[in-house]
């Protein structure tokens, strides 16, 4: 079962196309298996960034100091 896809459309510098070229030929993977995989971790990245951000600025949410972890945590 293969994923459905859409097409997009990027300007990328010369220096990021030169790189794609590069790691497409070393890997023998196509420059759009890259790309997705690149977004694909940068968006999981700012998810998870965005969910700890939204966390720690949320005022019904606890934060606890390193130290009161550990004391928390019995260690």
């Amino acid at each position: 079962m293969s994923k459905s896809t859409e097409t997009i459309s990027a300007r990328v510098s010369e220096d990021v196309l030169q790189k794609l070229k590069l790691i497409s030929t070393e890997t023998e993977r196509p420059i759009n298996f890259h790309i997705n995989k690149a977004l694909d971790y940068y968006l999981d990245e700012i998810i998870g960034l965005q969910i700890a951000l939204d966390r720690i600025n949320d005022p019904t949410i606890e934060v606890l100091s390193a130290e009161e972890a550990k004391e928390a945590l019995d260690l």
